[in-house]
C-alpha cells in the first residue's frame, strides 16, 4: 500500500518532528517505515544500532520488532547479495527496541555504581509495591505513635483531633502524594520546596492566587453562558456582567464589583413568578460559587483577612502530611535497598538521577554521551507520558538545532490521567514546534487518513467530536488538522458508491422501558446487544477481516462490548449472554468468577495449603469429587476439631466407628461415605505429592488430565463455555509463570489482587475464538473490532475524584479542606476550590476521549445503547446547540448529555425520538421499550433452569438423619486452628526462622535499644544498609579464589591482606562486586578470619567445599511444632509434610560427613546479639537436619562467624528434637 503525502512527509522530514496521528491512520507504519528509510539511506545509511526506538507497553515494541523485520526480509528478497541489509536483519532482535522502563532498567544495570544500589535487585510487580508500601507505612506510623519528639505529638493530636482516629484516610493520602511526587522530575526538591512554604506565616501567595481564580471563573462562565443569551434573560445579564469585568482594564477592582451584580442578579426581586424554575437551573451552580467567592473578599476594615486566617489554620496540617510523606518516601526507599527490590517508578528515578543534573537542570556527561551514540531517538504514545519520562527523553535528545526526536501521539487519545500522564507536553510540543523555527528544524505533521473504519463511522465521529471538541477553531483548521478522512476503504462485493454511503453502520437503541422497572438497567442494554449481535451473526453480516480486509460473514469474535468497568458491568452481561448462549469472555478480574475458574482457584490454595477450608471444601463440592453438603456436615460433626483436612484424615483411618457403615450419599449412589472420604485422601495426598517438583501450570495440567475434570464439565450445561473458561485460566497461569517470580504464592495473590481490583487484560489469548470481547476502554486502545457496542451512556460519570478532601498539583502543592477550631463543618481552602474547578473541566475533557477512543474502535458496525426516559429526551432536546457550537451545558453527568443534544441538532427532524425507528445517512435510531421477545425468551430459559413440580402432592419431604439432628443441638463450632489456614505448605528457612523468634516482651526493640551498635572501619567509611553489608560480604566469599590463599609466602603475616585486596580488585573488573566495594568491605574483619583456624580449615578443603549451596528438604509439619518453627497453630493429628527451602554459605561434603559454615555480619552487640544468636543457632540445626536429609551424611560440626565481633562459634550437632533452645 502507497503512503499518503502526510505519511510520506513524516517518513522524509528531518529535525525534530511530531506527527500527530489520529485514530487508525498507521502511525506504527509510519514509524517502523521511517526508520527503514534513514537504515537504508543509500547516501547515508544510519546503523540500527543508532535509532533508539522507545514505546509504552511490550506488546507495541514487539510488534514494531517484527514489523521491521518483516520490512527487512522483504527488501533482502529484491537484493539478497546486500551485505547491509543482512548484518541489518541479523541486528533486529538486539535493537535497542522496547518500552522505556527496559531502556531505564538497562541503563541503571550498567551504571548501578553510581547509584549505590543492588546490580541484582529484582523489580517488583504492581501488587508487591503495594503490599510492601503498606508494611512500610505500618512501621512508620508504629513508630512515631510511640514516639516522643514534636512530630510524633503533631501526628497523634492531627490523628485524634482532626482525622477523629480514622488513619485510612491518613495512609491513602501519604501514599497518594508519594506516587505523585514520583512522577515528577525531582521529588525531594518539591517535598522540599511546599514544605518550606508552610513555614511562611504570611498569606501572600493565596492573596496572589485569589484574582488568578477569579479571572479563570469568569472566563469559563463567560464562555458557557454565552449560548443561552437569547433564551435566557438571566443568564444574559450574568454575561454582561462578566463582559465588564474581563473588559475592565483594572480587574483587581472590578472584581468586587462583578461579585456583587452577579450576587444581585440572585436576589428574590429579581425572579418573577415561575421564571426562577424555568431559568436557575442553568446558572444555578455559578450562584453557588458566588458564595464562596464572597466569603474570601473580606472587609478592608478587618485587619485580618479571610484568606490570612484560612491560611493559618492550613499550613500547619499540610506541613505535617507532606513531611509525613517525606518520611515514608525515605522508609519505602531503605526498604527496598535493603531487599533488593525496584518499584517502576525506581527505574524512572534512577534514570533521571544518572541523566540530568536537578540542580543546574541540565543533561549529565553520561546523557551527553548518550546523545552522541543515539542518531534518531523514536517515541511513540507521546501524548500518555509524564514529567519524569519527559525528562529522561529530553536528555538523551540532541539539542533542538540538532534535532533527532520523533514523537508520536495524538492528545484525542490521552485517556490515562489515573496514571498521571498529561498530554500537556505534546501539547507543548506541537505548539512550540509549530510556531517558531528559531530553535531549530521543527514539524509537525498531520496523519488524518483513516485506514480502519468505514466512511459512514468516520463521518459520524467527525460530526460529533467536531461539535465535543472543537467548537471554537475554524471549520477550515478542523478539516486541515483534525477531521478524519477515508483511507484505501474497499467497499463491499457489488456495492455501489453510493450504496456504500448510505449504509447504515451506527446504530442508537434507546431503550425507553418503564413497565419492567424490576429488571436493572445493565441487564435491560445487555439484552439488547444480545439480540443485536445474534442477528447479525444468523444473518450472516458481511465485516472485513482486520487483518486481510476481505469482506466475510460475522464471527462472534469480531464483536466487542467496550464499557468503563469490567468489575460493574461484568455480571450482567455474562449472565444475559450465558442465558442467549452466546460466548462472551471479559477481563481476568471477571474470569475468576466463573464457577469453573472458581475450582481451579480452589485447587491451587488446596495444593498450596489443604488446612484451608474454604478452598478444600469447594475442591470436594466442585466436579472433582462430587461430594453434596450433607457429606460435608457429616465429617465435621464427626470430627469437630482441626481444619477439616484433618478431620477427613482422622476419619480416613478410623475404622472402630460403626456409624462408618451407615453413613451414606446421595451423590455416590452406592458407595458409602467413608469409603468415600478414604479415596478424597488418598487422592488428595497422592496429587500432593506427585506436584511438589512440578511448575504451577504443569501441575495444574497433569491433574486435569488424570481427574477428567475437562470430560466432567463437557458432560454437564454449558460444557463447552466452561471448557473456554479453564483453557483461559491455565492460559493466564501460563503467562504469570514467564515471570521469575512465578510460583504458587505469587500466583495466588495475583488472583486475589485481581479480584479485589477488578483489573486484569483480557484472557482472550489461548481461547477458543468464536467469543466475543467485553474490555474497558482503556484496554480497548490500540485494538479495533468489526463490531462494537458501547452500553451504559446515560451511566453518571465517577465523580469520586472530584470530591476528595485533598488535592495535589505540581504547581499549588497540597490543597486541602480547613477545619475551623472546635467547629464540625469544613469547608474548601481557595487552592482546593481552584484545583476542584479545573480537574471538574479536566475531567470532561478525559471523558471527552473515553468516548473517541471508544467510537473509533470500531470498523464496520457501531452499537450505541442506553436506557432512557421521554420526560430526559424532551428536556435535552431544548439544549441541542446550533450546527457549529459547542454544548451549552458546562457540567453534563454522562455521555448522553452530549450525545442526545447534537443528535437533535444533527438530525434536524422535530420530535425524532418520538417515533419507533428511523435513519438518516448512516446513523440509525432506534426509541421504544424492551423488545417483548427479549423478556420472553428470559422468561423461558429461566423456566427452563428452574422447573418446579406443578403438584404440590408430588412433594415428598426427606427424614432428617440422624447426625444431622445431633449437629444442630450440639454446642457451637469454634475453629481453634484458624491460624493453620495461614501456614504455607512450602517455605525458607529465613521465614521460619523469622516466624518462631519475635521479640520477648523484656528484649528492648531494635529502635528504642540503648545498646548503642559497634561500628566498623568499613561504615565509618561508608554507611550500608544491613542488608546491602550482609549482601556485598556474602558475594565476596561467594567467589573468593581460596586456591590463592593457600600458598606459603601469602600466608605469611601480612600477605594475606594483599591478596584479599587483589580478589577485591579482581571481582570488580569481573563485574562480581560494585566499584568501591574495597573500602565498604571489612577486609580486617576477613583477613582475621582466614587466620583463624575454620579459615584455614575453609582453605585446606578447598576442592570439597560447596558455597551458596541452595537444598530442598521435607519436614513432617508436626516437627516443625515441636521445634518451634511452625508459623502456624498447634495441628495435632496431621500426617502433611513443608517444603523447606534454604541456603547454606558453606558446606564441605566429605566422603563420611558434612560440615557447614554460616556467615553473619550483625552490628549489634550486648544482649541483642546473644538473643539474635539462639535464632541462628536453630537455623543452623536446620540446615544441618536438611542436610543430612538430602546426602545421608551426618553433619558434624557447625561453625557460626561473627565477622564483625571477630569470633566463630560453635553450634551443637545434636538433632533438633533433642536439643532445642
Amino acid at each position: 500500500m502507497k503512503h499518503t503525502s502526510a505519511q510520506q512527509q513524516a517518513i522524509q522530514a528531518r529535525g525534530n518532528v511530531l506527527v500527530v496521528a489520529g485514530a487508525g491512520t498507521g502511525k506504527t507504519r509510519t514509524l517502523v517505515d521511517r526508520c527503514l528509510s534513514q537504515i537504508t539511506d543509500e547516501a547515508s545509511p544510519t546503523p540500527l544500532r543508532e535509532i533508539l526506538m522507545v514505546t509504552f507497553t511490550e506488546a507495541a515494541a514487539t510488534e514494531m520488532r517484527e514489523r521491521l523485520a518483516r520490512s527487512l526480509e522483504s527488501l533482502l528478497a529484491v537484493k539478497p547479495q546486500s551485505a547491509h541489509l543482512q548484518e541489518t536483519l541479523a541486528q533486529v532482535d538486539a535493537a535497542p527496541i522496547g518500552t522505556l522502563h527496559g531502556f531505564c532498567y538497562q541503563l541503571i544495570r550498567h551504571h548501578f555504581h553510581q547509584l549505590d544500589m543492588d546490580p541484582n535487585a529484582r523489580i517488583m510487580e504492581p501488587e508487591e509495591c503495594s503490599a510492601l508500601c503498606e508494611e512500610t507505612l505500618d512501621a512508620l506510623l508504629e513508630e512515631l505513635y510511640q514516639g516522643t519528639g514534636t512530630f510524633s505529638r503533631d501526628l497523634r493530636d492531627h490523628m485524634t483531633h482532626r482525622e477523629k482516629g480514622r488513619e485510612k484516610l491518613v495512609r491513602e493520602l501519604v501514599l497518594r502524594i508519594h506516587h505523585f511526587t514520583q512522577s515528577l522530575v525531582d521529588p525531594q526538591g518539591w517535598l522540599h520546596h511546599h514544605i518550606r512554604q508552610t513555614m511562611n506565616p504570611s498569606s501572600e501567595a493565596w492573596d496572589a492566587m485569589l484574582p488568578e481564580t477569579f479571572l479563570q471563573w469568569a472566563s469559563q462562565w463567560h464562555q458557557a453562558l454565552s449560548p443561552l443569551k437569547e433564551v435566557n434573560p438571566h443568564a444574559a445579564r450574568c454575561v454582561e456582567h462578566l463582559t465588564s469585568y474581563l473588559e475592565a482594564d483594572d480587574r483587581h477592582s472590578a472584581m468586587n464589583s462583578c461579585v456583587e451584580a452577579l450576587t444581585q442578579e440572585d436576589a428574590p426581586d429579581q425572579w418573577p413568578r415561575g421564571s426562577k424554575q424555568a431559568y436557575r437551573s442553568a446558572i444555578a451552580d455559578l450562584f453557588d460559587d458566588l458564595i464562596f467567592l464572597r466569603s474570601l473578599m473580606g472587609n478592608a476594615s478587618v485587619e485580618s483577612s479571610p484568606l490570612q486566617a484560612d491560611w493559618s489554620l492550613h499550613r500547619p496540617t499540610v506541613r505535617l502530611l507532606l513531611e509525613l510523606a517525606q518520611s515514608f518516601t525515605e522508609a519505602y526507599r531503605k526498604t527496598k535497598s535493603q531487599r533488593g527490590l525496584l518499584d517502576f517508578a525506581d527505574l524512572e528515578q534512577h534514570a533521571i538521577d544518572l541523566l540530568w543534573d536537578r540542580s543546574e537542570e541540565e543533561p549529565t556527561d553520561l546523557a551527553r554521551d548518550i546523545q552522541r551514540r543515539y542518531h534518531s531517538v523514536y517515541v511513540d504514545e507521546y501524548q500518555d507520558i509524564n514529567g519524569a519520562q519527559d525528562c529522561i527523553l529530553s536528555a538523551i535528545s540532541k539539542d533542538p538545532f540538532q534535532g533527532n526526536r520523533f514523537l508520536v501521539g495524538d492528545i484525542k487519545q490521552s485517556i490515562y490521567a489515573f496514571r498521571l500522564a498529561s498530554p500537556r507536553f505534546f501539547k507543548a510540543y506541537q505548539h512550540r514546534w509549530e510556531q517558531t523555527q528559531l530553535e531549530g528544524p521543527h514539524h509537525v505533521i498531520y496523519l488524518k487518513d483513516n485506514f480502519r473504519s468505514h466512511p459512514g463511522i468516520l463521518d459520524f465521529v467527525n460530526a460529533i467530536f467536531r461539535h465535543l471538541m472543537y467548537a471554537g477553531i475554524s471549520e477550515s483548521d478542523y478539516l486541515k488538522k483534525v477531521a478524519l478522512n477515508s483511507g484505501a476503504f474497499q467497499p463491499k462485493p457489488s456495492a455501489s458508491d453510493s450504496e456504500t454511503a448510505s449504509e447504515t453502520v451506527v446504530h442508537c437503541r434507546f431503550i425507553c422501558d418503564e413497565e419492567h422497572s424490576e429488571i436493572p438497567t445493565m441487564e435491560k442494554e445487555a439484552m439488547v446487544i444480545a439480540k443485536h449481535f445474534r442477528r447479525l451473526h444468523t444473518e450472516g453480516t458481511l465485516v472485513r477481516d482486520p487483518k486481510t480486509s476481505e469482506w466475510r460473514p460475522v464471527a462472534w469474535h469480531d464483536m466487542a462490548i467496550l464499557v468503563r468497568s469490567t468489575k460493574k458491568y461484568g455480571e450482567s452481561f455474562l449472565k444475559v449472554f450465558h442465558k442467549a448462549g452466546i460466548p462472551l469472555v471479559a477481563a481476568a478480574s471477571e474470569l475468576i468468577e466463573e464457577a469453573a475458574c472458581k475450582d481451579l482457584h480452589a485447587l491451587v490454595q488446596m495444593l498450596y495449603n489443604p488446612h484451608q477450608d474454604i478452598p478444600l471444601v469447594a475442591i470436594l463440592r466442585s466436579p472433582f469429587f462430587h461430594l453434596d453438603d450433607q457429606a460435608l456436615a457429616w465429617v465435621r460433626i464427626h470430627h469437630r476439631k482441626g481444619s477439616f483436612w484433618a478431620a477427613m484424615n482422622h476419619l480416613s483411618r478410623d475404622t472402630s466407628n460403626p456409624e462408618l457403615s451407615e453413613g451414606s450419599c446421595s451423590s455416590l449412589n452406592t458407595r458409602n461415605l467413608h469409603a468415600a472420604i478414604v479415596d478424597c485422601v488418598i487422592q488428595i495426598q497422592n496429587w500432593r505429592k506427585t506436584v511438589q517438583p512440578m511448575s504451577l501450570i504443569h501441575a495444574l495440567e497433569w491433574i486435569l488430565d488424570t481427574s477428567c475434570y475437562r470430560e466432567k464439565l463437557m458432560a454437564a450445561d454449558h460444557g463447552e463455555e466452561a471448557l473456554m473458561h479453564v483453557q483461559a485460566f491455565l492460559q493466564m497461569a501460563r503467562r504469570f509463570a514467564q515471570h521469575p517470580q512465578g510460583g504458587w504464592q505469587p500466583f495466588l495473590n495475583y488472583l486475589d489482587h485481581l479480584k479485589h481490583s477488578g483489573e486484569g487484560a483480557p484472557v482472550g489469548d489461548g481461547m477458543p475464538a468464536s467469543a466475543v470481547s467485553m474490555l474497558t476502554i482503556h484496554k480497548s486502545k490500540g485494538l479495533e473490532f468489526p463490531v462494537v457496542a458501547i452500553p451504559g451512556l446515560n451511566a453518571p460519570f465517577n465523580r469520586q475524584s472530584l470530591h476528595q478532601p485533598w488535592m495535589l498539583d505540581e504547581t499549588i502543592g497540597l490543597a486541602g479542606m480547613i477545619q475551623p477550631p472546635g467547629q464540625t463543618p469544613r469547608y474548601p481552602s481557595l487552592p482546593l476550590w481552584t484545583l476542584k474547578k479545573q480537574r471538574q473541566l479536566d475531567h470532561l475533557e478525559q471523558e471527552k476521549r473515553l468516548l473517541y477512543v471508544a467510537f473509533t474502535r470500531a470498523r464496520d458496525y457501531l452499537l450505541l445503547v442506553s436506557e432512557m426516559t421521554q420526560q430526559k429526551m424532551d428536556q435535552w432536546s431544548l439544549m441541542a446547540p446550533g450546527k457549529d457550537e459547542g454544548p451549552q451545558r458546562a457540567w453534563v453527568q454522562s455521555p448522553m448529555e452530549w450525545i442526545f443534544p447534537w443528535l437533535c441538532s444533527y438530525l434536524d427532524t422535530p420530535n425524532w425520538w418520538h417515533s419507533p425507528g428511523n435513519r438518516h445517512g448512516s446513523i440509525a435510531w432506534d426509541c421504544r421499550p424492551l423488545d417483548s421477545t427479549c423478556i420472553k425468551e428470559e422468561a423461558a430459559k429461566e423456566a427452563i433452569q428452574e422447573t418446579p413440580s406443578s403438584d404440590p402432592s408430588s412433594f415428598k419431604p426427606q427424614p432428617t438423619p440422624a447426625w444431622v439432628a445431633a449437629w444442630f443441638e450440639s454446642p457451637p463450632f469454634q475453629y481453634p486452628y484458624e491460624t493453620a489456614t495461614r501456614q504455607s505448605a512450602k517455605a525458607a528457612v529465613t521465614q521460619l526462622k523469622t516466624a518462631s523468634s519475635e521479640p520477648s516482651a523484656e528484649l528492648p526493640l531494635p529502635w528504642i535499644s540503648d545498646t548503642t551498635p559497634s561500628k566498623t572501619t568499613a561504615e565509618q567509611k561508608k554507611s550500608l544498609s544491613g542488608t546491602e553489608r550482609g549482601h556485598l560480604h556474602h558475594h565476596f566469599l561467594q567467589w573468593v579464589d581460596l586456591s590463592r590463599l593457600d600458598h606459603p609466602t601469602e600466608l605469611s603475616d601480612g600477605g594475606i591482606a594483599e591478596v584479599l585486596e587483589k580478589e577485591v580488585m579482581f571481582m570488580v573488573a569481573e563485574g562480581k562486586l560494585p566499584p568501591e566495594s574495597e573500602r565498604m568491605l571489612d577486609l580486617p574483619s576477613l583477613e582475621h578470619f582466614f587466620k583463624g583456624e575454620v579459615g584455614k580449615h575453609l582453605i585446606r578443603h578447598a576442592g570439597q567445599i560447596q558455597r551458596e549451596l541452595p537444598f530442598t528438604a521435607k519436614f513432617q509439619l508436626d516437627e516443625l511444632i515441636q521445634w518451634g518453627l511452625s508459623q502456624g497453630a498447634d495441628l495435632q493429628e496431621n500426617p502433611d509434610f513443608v517444603v523447606v527451602q534454604g541456603m547454606v554459605d558453606v558446606a564441605i561434603i566429605q566422603p563420611e560427613s558434612i560440615q557447614i559454615l554460616d556467615y553473619k555480619t550483625d552490628q549489634v552487640s550486648g544482649p541483642l546479639l546473644e538473643e539474635r544468636i539462639k535464632g541462628y543457632h536453630l537455623q543452623l540445626r536446620l540446615y544441618a537436619e536438611a542436610l543430612q536429609r538430602v546426602y545421608r551424611k551426618p553433619v558434624t560440626h557447625l561453625w557460626l562467624h561473627l565477622l564483625a565481633t571477630q569470633e566463630t562459634r560453635t553450634v551443637a550437632t545434636h538433632s533438633l528434637d533433642k536439643d532445642i533452645v
